[in-house]
Parts: C-alpha cells; sequence; structure tokens
C-alpha cells in the first residue's frame, strides 16, 4: 500500500464516509442472504476506488482532448458498471465450490449472483417473507450454538482450574506432613512394647552359665506366668 493510500484510508473525514458507504454495501448484499467479506476489507476496496478516480480526474483540464486519455476515461466507465463483489464466496461454479459453510452462497441466491456477476439484469424484489424467517432462524440457531460451545469451554476452563487448586491444596498438604513428621525425634518414632524388667533373673541365668536360648525360654516361661496371675 503506497503512502498516499494509506493517508486515504486514516483521513478521519474519508474515513467516515467510506464507513457509511460501507455499511449500506453490507446492508444491501444481506438483503440478499449472501455473505461478505469484513468490513475492514470493504473500506479498503472503496478507498482504492476513489483513489483511482481521483488520480484518473486529476489531469481532466488538461487531457480531455487526447484520445488516449478519453480511452482511459470510457475504459473506467465500462469497468465501474461492473458488480462491486463482496460477497465472501468468489467461486464461479457453486458445484465445486470449496468454501466454508458460513461463507457459502445460499442456493436460492446463486442465480440472482451470477447474473450479477454477469449480464446483471436480475433485480431485488420485494422481502421474501418466508425465506426471511428461515434466514433468521439459522442465524438465532447458529449464536445458540456457538453460545453453547463458548458455555463448554468456559466450564472445562473452570474444571481445569479447579483441579489444579486441589492439585496444589494435596501437594502443600504433603509437603505440611513430611515437615511434621521430619521434626519428631527419632526415639519417639519407635514402635511400644509392653516390657518387664527382671535383672534378677537375668543374673542367675548368667551364675550358672545357662546358655542364651534356654534363657530366652526360662524368661518367656516366667513372663507367661506373670501375666497369668
Amino acid at each position: 500500500m503506497n503512502l498516499s493510500l494509506y493517508q486515504q484510508i486514516h483521513s478521519k473525514p474519508q474515513l467516515k464516509q467510506t464507513k457509511v458507504v460501507a455499511k449500506k454495501i453490507v446492508e444491501n448484499w444481506d438483503k440478499a442472504s449472501i455473505p461478505t467479506v469484513l468490513q475492514c476489507t470493504i473500506i479498503k476496496r472503496i478507498t482504492s476506488y476513489r483513489l483511482k478516480i481521483r488520480n484518473l480526474l486529476k489531469p481532466y483540464k488538461q487531457r480531455n482532448k487526447v484520445i488516449s486519455y478519453q480511452k482511459q476515461l470510457q475504459d473506467f466507465r465500462i469497468k465501474s458498471k461492473v458488480l462491486f463483489d463482496v460477497a465472501a464466496c468468489k467461486c464461479s461454479d457453486f458445484k465445486t465450490c470449496v468454501c466454508d459453510k458460513v461463507f457459502k452462497v445460499p442456493q436460492a441466491e446463486r442465480s440472482f449472483i451470477l447474473d450479477q456477476r454477469t449480464v446483471r439484469k436480475m433485480l431485488i424484489s420485494s422481502l421474501d417473507v418466508k425465506t426471511t424467517k428461515i434466514n433468521q432462524k439459522r442465524v438465532e440457531r447458529n449464536k445458540l450454538l456457538n453460545t453453547r460451545s463458548e458455555l463448554d469451554e468456559n466450564e472445562k476452563s473452570g474444571l481445569q482450574v479447579k483441579e489444579d487448586t486441589q492439585r496444589v491444596e494435596r501437594s502443600q498438604q504433603e509437603s505440611s506432613t513430611s515437615q511434621q513428621v521430619s521434626t519428631v525425634p527419632q526415639g519417639c518414632l519407635q514402635i511400644q512394647r509392653n516390657s518387664l524388667q527382671i535383672p534378677v533373673l537375668a543374673r542367675t541365668l548368667d551364675r550358672y552359665g545357662i546358655s542364651d536360648r534356654a534363657s530366652a525360654a526360662v524368661a518367656s516361661v516366667v513372663l507367661q506366668g506373670y501375666w497369668y496371675y
């Protein structure tokens, strides 16, 4: 894009007028239920078209009698009768159209758009109430589907956040528990057992030289008798 075109697009008065024209163009195409390109694209095309007219008419006073210049004017007049095509689908053969579903030309309007792209004999008539209601229901249905998909995505993201929060909390709890265990003295972690000190028995067994295995058996019998009584 050259500098002059950039200035034309970003000039506030020109941009305001161009937006009004672009809005009216979209409204006319909406009447035919034909999907259009983005409004910013239409604005750029209008601005480019106006710049062509400006550059063509700039030397008009000096060159209006020059044959080559007259031919340029005539060519521009002929091209200006061609449809200002802002349809999202530019396919000439709709049977082999590969555009997305939202950009496709409706079946009922294909003959009209083909006529407008060629001989331009057809006109937009009065409002078709039946078709309009069908189109409105289709638009509402698409909006509802989009809303549901957005809600599903928000719900999934909310569940993911909840799971992440629970995971962090569990990690913090495990870390806190491990710290508490590490602060407990090692002696406190020993298993407590029922025990009884019998030093007299131990000294007596040592005095008579009784083996450890026999001493353990005698001690077990003594303890069993002790707990029994």
